[in-house]
């Protein structure tokens, strides 16, 4: 080396090549995620102009753009409102609940689906075979705990209790998600933990899906558990979160079981779900890349299995000896068949499909028709023509901040002649028939709910895709400029919850999907990458004064 060489050339020299290659990974990342992000943009904008039932048309979210850019007014109302809500968030968070057991009150026992029913016939009478639990074993964990309402109530209870409980559960599992959030996201700023905090309201506070038993929202709670585990990891406040990153502390263990007991049981109600932790795995693999790999990374690996080794032991003794559950999960639906499933009309569901698969016996069978199924569509596609159908598939799935609701996968019917028990009174309302007003799809009434959540979801969008635009830039520029950058906590947490974005998006665009409610179970990640891009937007690009009510 002699003494004419620049800075940048030592810097080169001296830069790791693990280093440069996690750089080009890191690109790779945050380039592909903000591709896929402006299509999901475009669609979730798109979606109200030529959708009936919303009335957010195109020219309505441009010109409140504008009118926010360019008008001093709207910007200082801007401010105050934002002020307003992060001051009183938690008054914010009461009305929602308030609101959420009201619209409970209105429905009450709705008549759901052909899996919601067929869930609730089984654990009413587990001894009996399931058919249906034999063929889709991934909905065991919420028919026990269906059973377990069951037993747990009185004999002498109305026949609609159990459903009315459960439902009261989905609510809970919203709500402790929610205000989960923000007590997880504080570890990296206020700022980001109240942006999430808000968000998450403005998505779910006012979903009906809530009325909807199903595994959808019962996957939220775990979800964020395992968010916050890989959290306490990446993003050590002080020294003494350091004992989670130490193999020798016994606090290390304890938190690697956990997230495997989460991991386990977000599994068994939604099998995606695995797809954060799975991301976690390769970002600390990465990150412990050396001989960190044997004394951090190996332990934290063996821990986590050891974890939901022992869920599915536990697992297992409440099913087959406390529940007695009769079925056969050796009949169950391969892989293959819900990829095949994904493979036409609108990449989800197909009766057709399902009727043909169930005339076989065994998984091998199934899992032969599925593939060749598989096979002859790919061909029949081709190559240009299974990305327009990807594409197609990918707005199909990812257009709705509604969740699809009231669509025939997230079906309810409201029988007003049913007896409600103690709510029969109050749904024979004013107050209560507005309710199901605002929630009936066929009516204009329904653009309130929809609008709110649609553009909370389009918020949300616009923040992942800042994050990826904003990071990805400064990759590339660190890669060219051959800078040796040494990833700090929050970037690592970023760059986790990327991964764990492109797999679940990845995910739905292999397997069945087509419709926007199977994106409710990766929200939690979601709305965390929102809150961090919409932060680090206004870090670095809104004027001072309009960041100034939302500093920490």
């Amino acid at each position: 080396m002699t003494r004419y060489q620049t800075n940048q050339e030592r810097s080169h020299m001296a830069q790791p090549m693990s280093r440069r290659i996690i750089s080009s990974l890191e690109i790779i990342v945050y380039v592909l995620l903000a591709t896929v992000t402006l299509w999901w943009l475009y669609c979730a904008v798109v979606f109200p102009s030529t959708n009936n039932n919303l009335t957010l048309p195109v020219f309505a979210i441009i010109l409140a753009i504008i009118v926010v850019v360019f008008s001093s007014s709207v910007r200082y109302f801007v401010r105050r409102l934002l002020r307003f809500l992060r001051h009183h968030k938690w008054v914010v968070f009461s009305l929602m609940v308030a609101w959420q057991l009201l619209t409970w009150a209105s429905f009450g026992s709705v008549t759901m689906g052909a899996d919601q029913e067929s869930i609730r016939q089984t654990a009413s009478n587990p001894h009996v075979f399931s058919d249906y639990l034999s063929r889709c074993p991934n909905n065991v964990l919420i028919t026990y705990i269906y059973w377990v309402v069951m037993q747990i109530i009185p004999s002498t209870w109305p026949s609609n209790s159990p459903t009315l409980i459960m439902q009261l559960l989905s609510i809970a599992c919203v709500d402790i998600s929610i205000a989960l959030m923000p007590r997880i996201l504080k570890r990296i700023s206020n700022r980001v933990a109240d942006i999430a905090f808000l968000l998450f309201i403005g998505t779910f506070g006012l979903t009906g899906h809530i009325i909807i038993v199903y595994t959808d929202l019962l996957t939220l709670p775990l979800t964020m558990g395992a968010i916050y585990c890989a959290i306490v990891v990446l993003f050590p406040r002080d020294a003494e979160d350091n004992v989670y990153q130490n193999w020798r502390c016994w606090q290390f263990y304890a938190l690697f079981i956990s997230f495997g007991l989460l991991t386990y049981l977000g599994y068994q109600m939604k099998p995606s779900s695995i797809i954060v932790t799975i991301a976690f795995v390769l970002v600390w693999c990465v990150i412990c890349w050396g001989k960190a790999l044997l004394t951090k990374a190996l332990p934290a690996v063996l821990a986590l299995a050891l974890g939901m080794a022992c869920a599915a032991s536990i697992f297992g003794l409440a099913i087959n000896q406390q529940m007695q559950l009769n079925y056969d999960p050796s009949q169950s639906y391969p892989m293959s068949h819900f990829m095949a499933m994904g493979m036409r009309d609108r990449g989800g569901f197909s009766l057709e499909d399902r009727v043909n698969t169930s005339k076989l016996a065994s998984k091998d069978e199934k899992n032969a028709y599925s593939i060749q199924l598989i096979k002859q569509r790919l061909s029949d596609y081709g190559v240009i023509g299974y990305a327009q159908f990807v594409l197609q598939k990918a707005r199909n799935t990812l257009e709705d901040g509604t969740f699809s609701f009231g669509h025939w996968d997230a079906l309810y019917i409201y029988d007003e002649q049913a007896d409600q028990g103690f709510l029969s009174d109050f749904q024979k309302t004013r107050l209560a028939r507005f309710i199901r007003s605002l929630y009936d799809t066929e009516r204009v009434r329904y653009g309130i709910i929809s609008t709110i959540q649609q553009l909370s979801y389009i918020l949300m969008i616009m923040g992942i895709l800042f994050l990826s635009l904003s990071m990805g830039l400064q990759r590339i520029q660190d890669h060219r400029s051959s800078t040796l950058f040494l990833a700090k906590h929050k970037e690592n947490v970023m760059w986790w919850l990327s991964i764990a974005i492109i797999g679940s998006l990845a995910f739905l665009m292999l397997f069945e999907s087509g419709r926007s409610k199977y994106i409710i179970q990766f929200m939690p990640t979601y709305i965390c990458l929102s809150s961090l891009g919409w932060s680090a937007l206004i870090t670095k690009y809104i004027k001072k004064d309009f960041s100034q009510c939302l500093s920490s």
